[in-house]
């Protein structure tokens, strides 16, 4: 009797022989699990763990690269068209160095256009540019009316061969000086500077 009453008590009390549940309640009110291994559910259970997070790992890789891909396409993209931005403003610079008549301003309106970015462009014109080139630059440099400019209009004021590059260049400089702000007190400056060139150049 007594061997009988536990062994139905060892079928109901979800004890587990050779690794197998035999018939344990589910706390819960489902079902009991019947015949299942111990050993194998708990495998299956770190594998399907072990799983998500190797999924979770690979996603996360796989965004991370997106994310280098679509930011090295974007400088390809940004640099490009700076460069192409470039040379527009260099062909523009040197088609205002060959401009005549009454196409010079309209020429350097052009480059005035791009505002401080053509100065690089117009200070590597003046190098090759004729007497004709060089005062379209300065007109263009007018047109600009960046402060940027002033170090150019008073190396051309002070050094140029031409006289008409220099006149053109002091004019500019005189313009500015005579407004407000802080481009006009550099052009002052600038001004004073090339007066005490000239001084020089006559005291010596």
């Amino acid at each position: 009797m007594r061997g009988e009453s536990e062994g139905r008590i060892g079928a109901t009390d979800g004890r587990c022989l050779a690794g197998f549940c035999t018939a344990r309640p589910s706390r819960r009110g489902g079902p009991p699990a019947s015949g299942v291994p111990v050993e194998s559910s708990r495998r299956a259970g770190r594998s399907s763990v072990g799983g998500d997070r190797a999924l979770q790992v690979a996603f996360r890789s796989s965004l991370w690269g997106l994310h280098v891909c679509l930011g090295v396409a974007l400088a390809v993209a940004i640099g490009g068209c700076a460069d192409h931005a470039e040379d527009r403003i260099r062909t523009e610079v040197q088609a205002l160095t060959l401009a005549e008549g009454e196409a010079v301003q309209s020429a350097a309106d052009r480059v005035a256009a791009h505002g401080r970015r053509a100065l690089p462009a117009i200070e590597a014109a003046l190098h090759t540019a004729d007497v004709a080139g060089r005062k379209n630059l300065v007109i263009a440099i007018r047109h600009i009316g960046d402060a940027d400019g002033i170090p150019l209009l008073l190396h051309l004021a002070a050094f140029d061969a031409a006289e008409d590059v220099r006149r053109e260049a002091a004019w500019t400089l005189r313009s500015w000086a005579a407004g407000g702000g802080d481009r006009a007190e550099r052009a002052r400056a600038a001004l004073r500077r090339l007066d005490e060139l000239r001084h020089g150049e006559e005291a010596g």
